[in-house]
């Protein structure tokens, strides 16, 4: 067997996501460290995104080629506007889950939510549709995926990056 498409665009975006791992805002939520200001401060930026990320799955879901892909794109809508999930942060939480919850009940609950089983789920399901589609994209449309998923692999340690110094918008 062959390595999937996912398997690719993780290879590639390992050093973003190392240094996602190693981000003293995402060790700080693991260790329960993190100041609680710029906690507070991604909290509120992180909901703006969400909302964002909500019409995002809704517009995938009208985009569907059938049934069951545009049902995956309604549950995950769902599970964004319900439960306030990121896909994108997956594999952090259960990173820090796997290394054992803080004493700060705030930080443990952040890692719980995002180490979630059903979460792992939606996420495995997503990365199947990523592999199904890089395998029907060609060579010209694998290397736009490629580098889609390596700039929001480095939007996403920005973001990190933005909250550890409590960035809002210059204008």
């Amino acid at each position: 067997m062959g390595e999937r498409f996912t398997d690719r665009l993780r290879a590639l975006a390992e050093p973003v996501w190392r240094a996602q791992h190693a981000h003293p805002f995402v060790r700080g939520i693991g260790d329960g460290t993190l100041d609680v200001d710029r906690f507070a401060h991604w909290v509120r930026q992180d909901y703006r995104f969400l909302v964002e990320y909500c019409r995002l799955f809704a517009l995938a879901a009208a985009r569907a080629p059938d049934l069951d892909t545009l049902a995956r794109f309604a549950d995950l809508l769902q599970a964004t506007a319900r439960t306030e999930m990121a896909l994108h942060r997956a594999e952090i939480g259960q990173t820090l889950a796997a290394r054992g919850r803080p004493a700060d009940p705030r930080y443990a609950k952040w890692i719980e939510m995002y180490a979630d089983p059903a979460f792992a789920a939606l996420a495995d399901w997503c990365r199947g549709l990523v592999d199904r589609l890089g395998g029907e994209a060609g060579d010209a449309g694998r290397r736009r995926m490629e580098e889609a998923f390596l700039t929001s692999s480095r939007y996403e340690y920005l973001f990190w990056e933005m909250a550890w110094r409590r960035e809002t918008w210059p204008v």
